[in-house]
């Protein structure tokens, strides 16, 4: 240790290396725990992720939801999920439960129930990003020849965010 010699103990090496290492774990624990601390991640202003259906309103600006229907974005939604501890998840989910969304997104699949309904899965912009709920055939008689890939206007509440978006009470709107 040419660079060292001056100090005439190797050991004091050593030990600035362990109590620099141990600032920066400090300062990560301090970081996360003030995070846990603060609650749920902050929504996003609509349209500032760049994945996700984006926030919609039809060419006359209106919006048959009125202010009801939440300015947040898909991506928003989950970004606070996945930012939040895992032993926060819930209260985070329970923040955004009941909220009314109205996003464009794009047909994917149906799925027939038993009870003569059909889970849609719509595709929220990147891949594994999915909106899922429940409609009555009757109403939307469509969706048995729809093509993947339609535009899809849906508004609803959320009512689940584990893994992907459920909603409930919808409407949907095709595009194009």
């Amino acid at each position: 240790m040419v660079a060292f010699e001056w100090i005439g103990n190797e050991k004091v090496l050593v030990g600035a290396g362990i109590a620099i290492a141990g600032a920066i774990i400090a300062w990560v624990l301090r970081k996360s725990f003030n995070r846990e601390r603060s609650g749920p991640v902050p929504m996003a202003r609509p349209g500032a992720h760049g994945r996700g259906p984006r926030q919609s309103s039809d060419a006359a600006g209106s919006n048959p939801e009125g202010d009801r229907s939440s300015s947040m974005t898909y991506a928003a939604a989950m970004a606070a999920m996945a930012a939040a501890p895992e032993s926060h998840r819930a209260s985070v989910e329970k923040h955004y439960i009941g909220k009314r969304v109205r996003w464009e997104t794009k047909f994917s699949s149906t799925k027939p129930q038993d009870d003569g309904t059909l889970l849609l899965s719509l595709a929220a912009g990147g891949l594994g990003d999915w909106v899922l709920c429940v409609v009555l055939s009757d109403a939307y008689p469509e969706l048995s020849t729809m093509h993947r890939g339609t535009r899809v206007l849906v508004s609803g509440e959320i009512e689940s965010l584990v893994g992907e978006v459920r909603l409930k009470n919808v409407q949907l709107q095709f595009l194009n």
